[in-house]
């Protein structure tokens, strides 16, 4: 069964928080083949991230489910290990490790690149 380009409900949420916070989100679901859905750009940092619906309330996932292409994907990629966001926390986390990882100075140097003065907290939202 072909889920390319399928949506889930809280991804512009998502999309939303990280470019409120500086971070630049390039959509990759039309590469297909189990490519994670968002390379995600923060203070010189890149992650790959793939955006799911939340758990439902009993903790079983609610229909949005790891495809057999993503599963595929990802145990050949050598890359840093994807993000799995369901939520805005899920998305704060990931700023704020890449925030750290910057400070650390893991990032390229980019002249033009902002930095933060602190990690962005999560939204009461």
């Amino acid at each position: 069964m072909r889920h390319a380009n399928r949506r889930d409900a809280n991804e512009k949420d998502i999309v939303d928080y990280l470019e409120a916070y500086g971070a630049s989100v390039f959509d990759l679901t039309r590469a297909g083949r189990g490519i994670p859905d968002k390379l995600v750009g923060f203070e010189g940092i890149t992650e790959l991230a793939e955006i799911k619906r939340p758990l439902s309330k009993t903790g079983k996932e609610a229909g949005s489910k790891w495809t057999k292409s993503q599963k595929a994907w990802g145990r050949k990629w050598r890359g840093r290990p994807i993000w799995l966001i369901r939520h805005i926390d899920d998305a704060a986390r990931m700023l704020e490790d890449m925030h750290g990882r910057a400070l650390r100075g893991d990032a390229a140097f980019l002249p033009s690149s902002p930095r933060a003065s602190e990690p962005p907290a999560p939204s009461s939202t």
